[in-house]
């Protein structure tokens, strides 16, 4: 009834034109003679185009029911959708939400929906025999459930992104920027005598990380390849440094190793990183026991001093693009830049080598792109953007860690939903192994499922996309997550993901907020030794004021 009056009044309100009225971004007119499901997205870089088409099919499945979709940005975050979720319109979210922002840790706060059943019941009902539990990452599994006493689901996963060195393919071929096994460089190509590409990391010949820097030290020697040839090695958006603080967040976590660096959300466990007499009974490694009294001093992981080593070096032998500290110079205004220095170059300017990035930069840069094609030729749209390996330092897990910021990303469902059947059902069809593909494949997102691409999916992806798929999908890769399942981690998120990696305050009371902007701020007069001292004090100091 509720609905029925609801859209009764639209149409007489909006019959002139009923167009405006609709809230689907698409400008879709309601027809009266469906049923309306309402969903908001958060829509930021990877857009809406994937829930587009996913509409498409629920609609040709279900032709009663018509999807009216929505994409806002902060108003589908945290804080306010919490706010609003109640009284508004929507039956579901697909948000950058974390569980915890709707269920308190004791009891269930009213405002989700129990969806325990839909997500333990195998999706049968379109040829699949796993249930969304099934197909999830383990630690979501345990996250999703944790914030809540009664052990049940009220969110799913959303999606997975990660910050990375994105690197110019083409630029890397020209250049001869690539490795060759010898240590040389070489333009990959075995025609004309040049040298093969090395093996890289994965020690794999053929693979997407041949010829690119394994160590440290090969990383460096690329570096000052590129100032030889005048080339920049860097750039990034000045109002987003929080995507620098994550890439060496995700430096951090390579070293360390998937079970070392989830000691910093479960603070249970032995880190094998430093010395102690404690004794892993997985690995039968001696290490530090820690645990919720003394969580703070995984501030001393060596992982931590080697990021901010790579930041150090970066900062003082000035490897960024002169702009990338100036207020005005967006990241928008970075991606762009990167974009077009393969053309100002000609121009005297110099040509940029690498940006620091989130995983969604190509989707969000596709008008730029765009334009330039049209500008340029078509060319344009088939130059290749790959990702950067990160460098390994001595004594650091062999292996590749991810570090997601967005296991927070949540799929959930109101619990006065409108239309709670329906809700159901779309939260279950968005899931399926097809929709998984979908969403990945438009987006190059993945998503914290068990899934895989097909050959036909990975033809219609871009070099990038292909790239970051490529990593995520390795058997050999671990994933980690910015949020924890712990009642400590649960209790202070806000602090475990603004203030746990980078912030600190030094004995003679300098701020250091963040590694690259720090060193460029205080110069010589903050070392790599100096920041490691302040984070341990700082959160040393800081321990017994988190809520327990």
């Amino acid at each position: 009834m509720k609905k029925f009056l609801t859209l009764l009044l639209a149409l007489i309100m909006c019959s002139a034109p009923l167009i405006a009225c609709a809230p689907d971004d698409g400008n879709e007119e309601i027809d009266p003679n469906r049923t309306q499901l309402y969903i908001g997205i958060f829509e930021g870089g990877w857009g809406r185009a994937w829930i587009d088409e996913m509409k498409k099919s629920f609609e040709a499945q279900n032709p009663e029911v018509q999807l009216m979709i929505e994409g806002k940005k902060d108003e589908f975050t945290n804080d306010n959708l919490k706010a609003s979720i109640e009284s508004g319109q929507y039956d579901m979210y697909f948000s950058t939400a974390s569980p915890s922002d709707f269920v308190a840790n004791e009891s269930v706060n009213n405002k989700l929906m129990d969806i325990t059943t839909e997500v333990t019941t195998p999706l049968s009902e379109y040829g699949e025999t796993r249930s969304i539990e099934d197909k999830m990452d383990p630690f979501m599994r345990t996250y999703m459930k944790a914030s809540n006493s009664a052990g049940k689901y009220y969110t799913i996963p959303m999606y997975t992104s990660f910050y990375n060195i994105i690197y110019d393919v083409d630029l890397f071929e020209a250049r001869k920027l690539y490795f060759a096994e010898d240590g040389t460089f070489t333009s990959g190509l075995t025609a004309d005598g040049a040298k093969a590409k090395s093996v890289g990391q994965d020690g794999e010949a053929g693979t997407l990380d041949d010829g690119l820097p394994v160590t440290w030290d090969d990383f460096k020697k690329m570096l000052n390849e590129m100032i030889r040839y005048n080339i920049v090695p860097f750039v990034w958006g000045s109002d987003v440094s929080g995507y620098r603080a994550d890439y060496l967040t995700t430096v951090w976590a390579n070293y360390e190793g998937k079970e070392n660096f989830e000691l910093n959300f479960t603070f249970d466990g032995v880190d094998t990183s430093q010395p102690g007499d404690a004794v892993d009974e997985a690995t039968g490694k001696t290490g530090l026991r820690i645990t919720e009294e003394n969580g703070y001093e995984l501030q001393k992981q060596p992982g931590k001093r080697y990021a901010l080593e790579m930041a150090k070096y970066i900062i003082k032998n000035e490897l960024y693009y002169g702009e990338s500290f100036f207020a005005s110079f967006d990241y928008l205004a970075a991606q762009d830049t990167y974009l077009y220095s393969k053309y100002r170059e000609q121009d005297g300017q110099q040509r940029i080598a690498m940006l620091i990035e989130g995983g969604w930069w190509e989707n969000e840069a596709k008008t730029t792109i765009e334009e330039m094609a049209a500008k340029y030729g078509s060319e344009y749209a088939n130059r290749r953007f790959g990702i950067m390996t990160v460098p390994r330092f001595e004594g650091g897990d062999t292996r590749k860690t991810l570090y997601s910021v967005t296991g927070n990303s949540v799929v959930l469902i109101r619990k006065n939903a409108d239309q709670p059947e329906w809700a159901k059902k779309f939260l279950r069809f968005s899931t399926t192994d097809e929709n998984l593909r979908l969403y990945t494949r438009m987006t190059g997102s993945t998503r914290a499922y068990d899934y895989e691409l097909t050959e036909e999916d990975l033809n219609q992806m871009s070099y990038y996309k292909q790239s970051l798929w490529d990593i995520f999908s390795n058997e050999s890769t671990g994933l980690v997550y910015a949020y924890g399942p712990s009642k400590l981690a649960l209790n202070n998120q806000t602090f475990f993901r603004g203030e746990w990696p980078w912030r600190a305050v030094t004995a003679s009371g300098r701020q250091l907020n963040e590694p690259t902007t720090t060193f460029k701020q205080y110069g010589d007069a903050v070392t790599v030794d100096d920041y490691m001292t302040a984070l341990y004090d700082f959160h040393k100091n800081q321990w017994s004021n988190l809520n327990r």
